[in-house]
């Protein structure tokens, strides 16, 4: 997984790109192997609170996070927490939709060609 870090008005350390990259790589728990992640882009910004942006892509979607706060790490944190948290609910959306293709196919297995053409033949 390739990482950019983008440091705005706050030093880059090795000592933050350490913790956010070890936070990043707890995403790999959520994504499939063949949807692993091409990119990462950490946009890290101090105002009166640092603000951390978080942009994930890989084959299928994109996905963006964003957190504000006072701690640097407290944000970071929280800014993966909220990735973690899309990522499940797009794994749940295509569980619930795949579940429901196949209830609809289930439903009309009993009916073949020749049901269809009498039901018609009958109009």
């Amino acid at each position: 997984m390739k990482i950019k870090f983008m440091f705005q008005g706050l030093d880059h350390t090795q000592a933050i790109e350490d913790h956010i990259t070890k936070k990043i790589n707890k995403l790999d728990e959520f994504i499939a192997a063949e949807e692993s992640p091409r990119s990462v882009t950490v946009h890290v910004k101090k105002d009166a609170q640092v603000k951390i942006e978080l942009n994930l892509s890989t084959k299928s979607l994109h996905l963006d996070s964003h957190s504000s706060d006072y701690d640097l790490y407290a944000a970071a944190d929280d800014a993966v927490a909220k990735l973690i948290t899309q990522i499940k609910k797009q794994k749940e959306k295509i569980r619930d939709k795949r579940q429901s293709e196949s209830i609809f196919k289930r439903s009309f297995d009993g009916i073949n060609n020749a049901d269809a053409c009498d039901i018609n033949a009958e109009d």
